[in-house]
């Protein structure tokens, strides 16, 4: 599985989380932390 597919999917599964869970800073640093390993 290409590291896109990968990241792109944990980021699927925290955007998810996020909407169960409610607005939770964690998640969103987590969000953001995968968003950089795949656009850097």
């Amino acid at each position: 599985m290409p590291i896109e597919d990968e990241g792109q999917n944990k980021i699927n599964k925290l955007t998810e989380k996020l909407s169960t869970e409610g607005i939770n800073s964690t998640t969103i640093k987590q969000i953001d932390t995968e968003l950089q390993k795949l656009y850097c």
